[in-house]
């Protein structure tokens, strides 16, 4: 059994219209095969070479051959989540939640060994960043069911 919630925020936000958050699945887990990145595991989401790179006023990066090609490099990972997100694409459909966007995404990212990075990144709780109509841009995928239009 999956055991739903509110987000915290919730009880305490000052909603001025008829809009109500939707309950919340749990954090999914990430099995130790995926390498994470460094924010991952981070109390608060931070990526500490993220902050390195922006105080170091040097962040244009030029890439070598040898980072953008072969299995690790940045063409493949670009080509998974092309695939990832095609995936996600053909899930979509009027009346599935944003949580099952946000399964079908997570467990096709693993199945590409990728860890999905929405996840943890300043402690989002969520594989995708997706949410219906005026919601939200960032939106955490919830129990909302998507409609025709």
């Amino acid at each position: 059994d999956v055991k739903l919630s509110l987000p915290d925020w919730a009880n305490y936000y000052d909603f001025t219209g008829p809009l109500r958050p939707a309950l919340l699945s749990p954090r999914r887990p990430v099995p130790p095969r995926i390498r994470k990145p460094d924010y991952a595991d981070h109390v608060a989401g931070v990526s500490e070479c993220e902050q390195r790179d922006r105080t170091s006023h040097n962040n244009i990066r030029v890439y070598t051959s040898d980072e953008l090609d072969g299995d690790t490099g940045l063409r493949h990972a670009c080509r998974m989540g092309r695939e990832v997100l095609d995936i996600a694409g053909k899930a979509l459909r009027p009346g599935v939640t944003t949580d099952e966007i946000d399964r079908v995404v997570h467990e096709a990212a693993l199945e590409r060994d990728c860890y999905p990075s929405p996840l943890n990144y300043y402690n989002f709780p969520k594989s995708v960043c997706t949410s219906v109509n005026e919601v939200i841009c960032h939106g955490i995928p919830d129990y909302r069911e998507v409609q025709d239009g």
